[in-house]
């Protein structure tokens, strides 16, 4: 008992009550703007992961539609630019739908066939000049789109790669060599600083064989060999099939063939002299 009284310290209450009314004064002045400062961090958490959500979806939905037209037979040039201007910034959504439209323009301008024609052999589907012409600077455009918007970029350097090289083949398919030759070197400077080394070789080999390649001749089916698999082709003949219960013709039935029992005004019939009988009151001789 002596020992805690001796414990008991003079004022002890009042200090305590004190510093309780510090911490309730304390909670009085910052509470409300540390709650603030809370939710404001929570609300900007919950949106960023919303965004981050939604950027998501529509990257996976541009690559969906992107695969929905490259799967298809004869992708459409008109559908691929939209697609690259929809999803313009998403990835490399739209570079990659430049780059396959700027495809499509350039095998037109070397078949000399409609990209959009369902049959290759139909005569509707082969190309003029100017068609060729229209397709050839289409062509140019998309790949010259795509160069300017990767240039400078270490991250995409194979996209600027392949605009080079389209560029290239757009030149040398309108007979442009010189010009072919400097970006074929253009594609192979690109692909040597982006680490492709294996391209740059195959840049210098297109650059040595400008202006050798022949333009590809398209044969009619008739003109082509039969495939082992295929039937050989019937012989066109004329056969005159006979129906045996097919009755023959009558007069009157629109017969072309002439009726030999009427007569004709050319040959009158002839008639015989009528018999004479004898009376009947003559005697007969002997």
């Amino acid at each position: 008992m002596d020992e805690r009284q001796t414990q008991i310290k003079e004022g002890a209450g009042l200090e305590e009550s004190r510093v309780n009314q510090e911490l309730v004064d304390f909670l009085q002045k910052w509470s409300t703007p540390v709650l603030l400062i809370i939710a404001i961090v929570s609300g900007g958490y919950f949106l960023y992961n919303q965004y981050e959500v939604r950027k998501l979806r529509k990257k996976d939905n541009a690559f969906a539609q992107l695969g929905n037209i490259e799967s298809s037979s004869s992708p459409s040039v008109f559908s691929l630019t939209a697609i690259a201007d929809e999803f313009d910034g998403v990835a490399s959504v739209s570079e990659l739908a430049l780059l396959r439209a700027a495809e499509i323009h350039l095998n037109a301008v070397r078949s000399g066939l409609d990209p959009s024609a369902a049959d290759a052999s139909d005569p509707e589907a082969a190309l003029s000049d100017d068609d060729i012409a229209f397709h050839r600077e289409r062509a140019g455009g998309l790949y010259q789109r795509v160069a300017s918007r990767v240039a400078g970029d270490p991250k995409r350097g194979l996209f600027a790669i392949n605009a080079a090289f389209g560029l290239a083949a757009v030149a040398e398919s309108a007979g442009e060599n010189e010009l072919a030759k400097e970006r074929y070197a253009k594609a192979g400077s690109l692909a040597t600083e982006f680490g492709f080394a294996p391209l740059a070789e195959v840049a210098t080999e297109l650059a040595e064989s400008v202006g050798e390649a022949e333009r590809v001749t398209l044969f009619e089916r008739a003109q082509l060999p039969r495939l082992p698999f295929e039937p050989e082709p019937l012989e066109a003949t004329t056969e005159v099939i006979e129906d045996e219960g097919a009755e023959a013709p009558t007069p009157g039935d629109g017969a072309d063939e002439p009726n030999d029992t009427e007569p004709t005004d050319t040959e009158p019939a002839e008639s015989e002299p009528p018999a004479t009988d004898p009376p009947a009151d003559t005697p007969e001789d002997g």
